[in-house]
């Protein structure tokens, strides 16, 4: 650090910075002056000449390092002397050096901004956060949504098939999933005003269908009429007018009118 020489004593003040550790714990600094001293030559004073080439009046300028002990618990703006220290004089005269104690200005701490206080997690979100409960969220959409668009599918293919009284050949082609099978005889008359020989019944087709107690039970232009059901091929009850005894009733095609 550099002093400046104040022309108008033989004192020199300065400032010396300080770090706050430094000031807290105390501390050596080493300092930086130039002093005006006696010419180390000639050792000219006021009663001895007018000094030698060296010097001015037998007056030298000269750069001088001092070190500094700073006292723990010294304050900003405390000042130490330095006896001594200072500018000489050709009157055997000498100053002292004054030292200003300069500290850093403390960093001002930012007010802590609060964080915004988070309202406690639902109990949707505690479910939803926990590890093991993600695992089995995705194992359950691996199997209900493949098996969700199975049955959707299905539903949606029987709701698409035909109603009752729809021609069909088996009971899969029926929204009921009931097909009845049509049967006729045909019949010869083989003398006159005799009753017709009636043949074996043959099958002439089908017609979706479902069971019925009365007319009401089915649609317009079908009639509920007796009809056997069998249940020896498939799981899926099928209809039939064929042989045998009829042992429920069901919604069948109205005949003719003579």
């Amino acid at each position: 650090m550099s002093a400046g020489v104040d022309k108008r004593s033989l004192d020199i003040t300065a400032t010396l910075h300080v770090e706050l550790a430094e000031a807290r714990d105390g501390a050596k600094k080493r300092v930086e002056v130039t002093r005006i001293v006696r010419c180390p030559r000639c050792f000219a004073t006021y009663r001895s000449g007018p000094g030698c080439d060296d010097c001015d009046g037998g007056l030298a300028t000269r750069d001088e390092a001092l070190t500094v002990t700073v006292p723990s618990g010294v304050a900003h703006g405390a000042e130490l002397r330095l006896a001594g220290k200072g500018h000489e004089s050709s009157r055997d005269d000498t100053g002292d050096l004054f030292l200003t104690i300069s500290l850093p200005k403390p960093a001002e701490a930012e007010p802590t901004k609060a964080a915004p206080a988070k309202a406690p997690a639902s109990a949707w979100q505690r479910f939803r956060s926990d590890p093991g409960t993600k695992a089995a969220l995705i194992l359950v959409a691996c199997v209900a949504v493949p098996m969700a668009l199975l049955f959707g599918t299905k539903a949606y293919e029987k709701a698409s098939l035909p109603e009752v009284g729809a021609l069909c050949a088996k009971s899969t082609d029926c929204g009921s999933g009931l097909c009845l099978e049509l049967y006729a005889r045909d019949e010869v008359v083989f003398f006159p005003g005799q009753a017709p020989f009636r043949g074996l019944p043959k099958k002439t087709g089908g017609v979706c269908s479902r069971e019925c107690t009365a007319d009401t039970d089915c649609p317009a232009l079908m009639m509920c009429a007796p009809a056997n059901v069998s249940r020896q091929y498939t799981s899926l009850p099928d209809f039939n007018l064929g042989p045998g005894t009829p042992n429920t009733k069901a919604c069948a095609p109205r005949p003719p009118a003579p």
